[in-house]
């Protein structure tokens, strides 16, 4: 006989499906920054050999130079994602550097790869425009990058005035029917990060897995996702739209029935 497992609840099919796109766009990310650096690598390459010596026509340079430059947007859209998808791999320390230099990286690539498509002959506007579109963007990123990096560190406030802040409220209630504990939990976001994760713990352990229901209450835009989902406790992961410093105030509700035989 052959046992059948039980099917997953419904927030755990969420968790899991969530989690699953995160980490593909974190692959996504590293794939783009990959692809564009053999792109720049290769063209280089030939033209320093003097394999690239016939222009090519406007529509080839303006296709080429759009779909790097695209490329270079997406690597750099998605590399907090790759390296925080790295986790305990990356330094906590580190990571603000490791950034600087993945986005460093981007654009050095992204302009060797159009200097070496801009060939002697080469239509002028669409050479122009080329370079004119992947300078706007890296100028841009180079701005946002800049505004982020400039925004004092919330590790930089005084012991005395973090301390008188409660990071998580937790109030535990029972029935004859089960138990449910609400929580007013702080998630705070580093200078120039964009996503941070608290564990919130059920101590004692329900007896079964709990329901849970959670909404931001207070704080920037964000995204907040149940990221784990146990007896014991939960961890709520979250990410703001703008980088940080912020923080978030979030009301969650768990809600566990008692088994039947209890």
């Amino acid at each position: 006989m052959i046992a059948r497992l039980p099917p997953l609840p419904l927030s755990r099919l969420l968790t899991l499906r969530s989690a699953q796109w995160s980490g593909l766009a974190a692959v996504a990310g590293l794939g783009c920054v990959a692809g564009l650096g053999c792109a720049a690598g290769l063209l280089a390459s030939r033209r320093l050999a003097g394999a690239l010596v016939l222009p090519p026509s406007a529509a080839v340079v303006v296709v080429l130079g759009g779909s790097l430059i695209g490329i270079a947007q997406v690597a750099h859209a998605r590399a907090d994602d790759s390296i925080a998808w790295l986790g305990n791999a990356v330094a906590a320390g580190r990571r603000d550097q490791l950034v600087h230099l993945v986005h460093a990286m981007i654009a050095t690539m992204l302009i060797v790869a159009v200097a070496a498509i801009s060939l002697p002959g080469t239509s002028r506007p669409a050479v122009v425009l080329v370079w004119l579109v992947a300078l706007g963007a890296e100028m841009i990123v180079g701005r946002r990058m800049t505004r982020r990096f400039s925004v004092p560190s919330v590790a930089a406030l005084p012991v005395e005035a973090t301390r008188s802040i409660p990071i998580q409220q937790l109030t535990r209630y029972r029935s004859t029917d089960g138990e449910l504990i609400e929580a007013d939990v702080l998630i705070d976001i580093a200078a120039g990060a964009r996503h941070a994760a608290v564990h919130i713990g059920f101590c004692p352990p329900f007896a079964t897995l709990p329901a849970i229901e959670f909404e931001q209450v207070d704080g920037p835009e964000a995204s907040v996702r149940l990221a784990q989902h146990l007896v014991q406790g939960v961890r709520l992961d979250a990410k703001v739209t703008e980088p940080g410093p912020a923080r978030l105030r979030i009301s969650l509700v768990a809600r566990s029935t008692l088994p039947l035989d209890h």
